[in-house]
């Protein structure tokens, strides 16, 4: 079984990447006009984060019952996607749904794919500068670099920053998860931890059932084989 793992793992990981890319690619970054710059990274995090849940959907096909496996895959995965952040607080989840938060793989994701998109804009569309905080419809957003602006076309709560920094601040108000000053390079090892993790007890639970399982024997003949024909003596024609 650890052969078996370890092969599949190699052919696993790049498939993952070209599976990111192919998510992503034209989706997010042809269509959405997402921010080119950090294509690279927004990818490897994206397909790192795949990779945690296929791992997970390993150790869900090793139940006896497929039905169940594919269930229990699907209600993981709403499971991590509701207390990644975006509709809870961390703090505000209870135990033992907390775990949750710490062992699926969304929560450790989203803060870097946020990240890299809005770091590197300079001018957000619908936002200007405004010279005066004091003007108004100025606002300025404290923590973050970027001048003071306003949006004439949008309403208040729309206008979120001028500068990708700006973005992230506001947004981060709002939403736990979303953070200037998110660690990307801590989160994707963490990511990668929760994939290895779910990988080793795909690799346990395989091993048990392999250990379980009856080897095959080929000593002595089957009841329900047939007999080979006898051989007719040409003499005794």
């Amino acid at each position: 079984p650890v052969a078996y793992v370890l092969a599949h793992t190699s052919l696993q990981l790049p498939m993952m990447v070209f599976l990111a890319i192919s998510a992503i690619g034209v989706p997010a970054y042809a269509i959405a006009d997402f921010n080119a710059s950090n294509f690279v990274q927004f990818t490897l995090v994206y397909a790192l984060m795949l990779w945690a849940f296929e791992c997970i959907a390993q150790l869900c096909s090793l139940l006896r019952n497929p039905l169940l496996g594919m269930l229990g895959f699907l209600n993981t995965w709403f499971a991590s996607f509701l207390f990644c952040g975006i509709f809870l607080r961390k703090t505000d989840v209870i135990w033992p749904f907390r775990a949750f938060t710490y062992l699926l793989p969304l929560a450790w994701a989203f803060p870097s794919l946020n990240y890299f998109e809005f770091i590197d804009y300079e001018s957000i569309g619908g936002a200007e500068a405004c010279s005066n905080v004091t003007e108004a419809g100025c606002f300025d957003v404290l923590g973050a670099e970027g001048p003071p602006f306003r949006c004439p076309d949008l309403q208040p709560q729309q206008c979120l920053g001028l500068t990708g920094p700006q973005v992230l601040v506001s947004l981060g108000e709002t939403y736990e998860m979303i953070d200037l000053d998110v660690n990307t390079a801590r989160e994707a090892l963490i990511s990668l931890a929760i994939a290895v993790g779910w990988k080793l007890l795909y690799t346990a639970w395989l091993m048990r059932q392999c250990n379980e399982t009856a080897v095959p024997s080929t000593r002595g003949k089957s009841a329900a084989s047939p007999e080979p024909p006898a051989r007719r003596d040409a003499s005794a024609v």
